[in-house]
């Protein structure tokens, strides 16, 4: 099985930083945005890193990042995983959605 790279508009799932000096951190994605570089549009998520709690909601660390998704793969989380933190991002996706 080969990793798969999130879709930059989509993926709100549990990433894993694949290269870099984030490397192997877990992140979620706050939100995305287009930079253009020598007239090509790249995309640029913007992230939260979070800390990985076996058995009870994660938690957020306060450090952020943008990382293109080549720099990023999808995480296996468990469907019990994925209820403790349905809302775990909520507050800092709303305050991006403001910002813009």
């Amino acid at each position: 099985m080969s990793p798969i790279t999130p879709n930059p508009t989509r993926d709100n799932g549990l990433l894993v930083v694949a290269e870099g000096e984030h490397c192997g951190k877990y992140v979620r994605r706050i939100h995305h945005r287009y930079h253009e570089d020598d007239g090509n549009k790249q995309a640029l998520i913007l992230l939260a890193v979070i800390r990985k709690v076996d058995g009870a909601a994660d938690t957020l660390t306060g450090e952020q990042f943008e990382l293109g998704p080549d720099s990023l793969c999808l995480a296996v989380e468990t469907s019990e995983e994925k209820k403790l933190n349905a809302n775990l991002m909520n507050s800092l996706r709303a305050n991006a959605r403001k910002r813009r």
